[in-house]
């Protein structure tokens, strides 16, 4: 090999990660690239020509020795070793030793290929002591934990699960299937699903051995990985038959206590499955056994009520919470009569639910009693209806009369009327009105207690808006400035919702005459919140207790006019939507108005 040959090799021999070199029969380095001065200290080309102990060291090169000595007798050698680094200490490394020979077939020397495997040796040995590890946790775990590869061979297995299975240990490397040939397909199919990625659970299953006997197990399967890929499973199982023979025979105390009870009464299992009624249930619903069967008890229930009833009932399974609910049941005699259904969980220590205890209680004659007097009260606020349009009309005639006789004697009168007899019959003219609103209040607030509602969605804001346009309309000479809040929706029924904001609007309209820069805001002030607000005469917030009761006026009716039943009505129609109302002031301070309103969509 000439110079530029020479040349040319080191510079492709120093482009190359790990350590190359070639050593000759004396077992000196010829050639070497430039990875090895990192390794070993020196300028370039120093270790050229130096024997193999100078640059190793004397531990590294007698642990090499006998590879170097087969390598110079013609056998490749692969191996690996530690040697020093200068920048770091020792290093693990994977050393290839290739024999080279002449034209006549002798051995001239090796070529050295050395790669630094220890951060993958530390790896190696890490995972090896987590596996350790991991293996020492399942032995000792005081549950029944089994991990198994992928091929359902045991790969660790703890004492209790020897225990509860009663197997036999090792277990490493044995089948489950080998050790278990009558396990059921579902079981496989568990495997096989885990083993693909989900994680199931049960928390009440039975489990048959090969001798005829069955366990109770609480189990989970989960699959474990090895990076990215599913290594086995992981299967958790806890021996319940105990606590299921304890719970069994508290049941069984338990129904026979009950099955004393006057009422009906009933045991589900915790996933709602009916397993037993007490002799009541059988004698008012004159059904059997076989009948009522798991979820055979719809049969007796409304059809009309029972989509709610599973709703609610399937809500409380999902969730653990108790049940409780009026419907009716249909009697053996084929008719219907309403009970109370209680329904309680019974929970073990971590909380999750063994059992369902349900009783069914008569209220038939309670309900019965309470809507003969709903029909009472309904006939009682009609004959009040009736009475109030016919004392309205029976009033109203000779106001109409009065007035008429006033506006008769002003007119003959004419410009020959005194001054003082002007301002007279002027004054009973404005009584006349004043009546007449208060009669019409009057009989606006008895139609809110009795009026049907029709509930829908409805655009507060947009009622605002409209009901804000006919004030303006109204009064063109103010310049009062209104803001209305974007996206008020909720539910109630549109016209009286429309009451409410406009008695509340037109107050505010009215009692900001006063004010320098009037303005009035619609606005949300919270979730199914809402308030009316504005910098007008405002009120005593002493008298704040009295405010919402008809008749209650904290102005003058000179400089506000006004009938006093409004803020009523404004209560009524509040309180007959589930909501309340309340009203924050201070006298010139302005007035808010706040109330509450169910939102739509809630």
């Amino acid at each position: 090999m000439n110079a530029r040959e020479t040349e040319l090799l080191l510079s492709a021999l120093d482009e190359m990660n790990g350590l190359v070199s070639f050593v000759d029969r004396d077992r000196r380095y010829v050639v070497h690239n430039r990875t090895y001065e990192k390794w070993f200290g020196g300028g370039p080309g120093e270790t050229r020509g130096r024997h193999m102990r100078e640059v190793l060291g004397g531990e590294a090169y007698a642990r090499v020795e006998e590879k170097v000595s087969a390598a110079l007798a013609g056998v490749p050698q692969e191996f690996e070793t530690e040697v020093p680094y200068r920048a770091g200490g020792p290093r693990v490394v994977h050393v290839r030793y290739v024999p080279r020979r002449d034209a006549g077939g002798n051995v001239e020397g090796f070529h050295v290929f050395v790669d630094d495997v220890t951060r993958r040796r530390e790896s190696e040995e890490g995972l090896a002591q987590a596996s350790e590890l991991l293996k020492v946790f399942i032995e000792h775990a005081p549950v029944a934990l089994a991990m198994f590869d992928r091929e359902m061979r045991y790969v660790s297995a703890s004492r209790r699960w020897l225990s509860d299975f009663k197997l036999a240990g090792p277990l490493e490397g044995r089948s489950h299937y080998e050790l278990f040939p009558d396990m059921p397909e579902h079981w496989k199919e568990i495997h096989r699903r885990a083993l693909a990625g989900e994680v199931l659970r049960s928390d009440e299953e039975p489990f048959r051995r090969a001798d005829g006997t069955t366990q109770w197990l609480r189990w989970e399967v989960r699959p474990w990985r090895r990076g990215a890929e599913i290594g086995g499973l992981i299967i958790f199982s806890e021996d319940i038959s105990e606590r299921k023979r304890q719970v069994g025979a508290l049941m069984e105390s338990l129904e026979s206590m009950v099955d004393t009870f006057p009422q009906l009464a009933w045991i589900a299992q915790p996933d709602g499955f009916i397993y037993w009624y007490n002799r009541r249930w059988y004698e008012f619903t004159g059904t059997t056994p076989k009948d009522m069967e798991g979820w055979g008890w719809q049969s007796v229930h409304d059809p009309k009520v029972l989509p709610r009833v599973l709703e609610n009932w399937k809500a409380s399974i999902a969730t653990g919470r108790p049940f409780e609910m009026e419907f009716p049941l249909r009697a053996a005699d084929g008719r219907f009569r309403w009970f109370l259904t209680r329904v309680t969980p019974f929970k073990d220590s971590e909380g999750r639910v063994l059992r369902w205890f349900g009783t069914n209680t008569d209220i038939h004659d309670k309900v019965e009693l309470v809507a003969t007097q709903t029909r009472d009260l309904r006939r009682y606020a009609d004959e009040l209806e009736s009475f109030s349009y016919s004392a309205a009309h029976d009033l109203r005639a000779p106001l109409r009369r009065i007035g008429s006789f006033v506006e008769l004697a002003r007119d003959k009168a004419g410009a020959a009327l005194p001054p003082a007899a002007a301002e007279h019959l002027a004054t009973a003219l404005s009584q006349v009105v004043k009546m007449s609103e208060t009669i019409d209040g009057l009989l606006s607030l008895g139609r809110l207690t009795t009026q049907q509602m029709a509930t829908e969605a409805v655009d507060l804001t947009g009622l605002a808006r409209e009901i804000g346009g006919e004030l303006r309309a109204g009064s063109p000479d103010r310049a009062v400035e209104l803001a209305v809040e974007d996206g008020m929706k909720v539910r109630g029924d549109r016209k009286l919702l429309r009451i409410l904001l406009q008695n509340l609007m037109s107050n505010a309209w009215k009692f900001t005459a006063t004010a320098a820069a009037p303005f009035v805001a619609v606005e949300r002030a919270g979730p199914g919140i809402f308030r009316v607000r504005d910098n007008g005469a405002g009120f005593d917030p002493e008298k704040i207790s009295r405010l919402f009761q008809p008749f209650q006026r904290f102005h003058s009716q000179k400089d506000f006019p006004g009938s006093g039943l409004g803020l009523a009505i404004c209560r009524r129609i509040v309180e007959r939507h589930g909501g309340r109302i309340w009203a924050d002031s201070k006298a010139g301070g302005g007035a808010t108005f706040t109330f509450t309103l169910p939102e739509d969509g809630r």
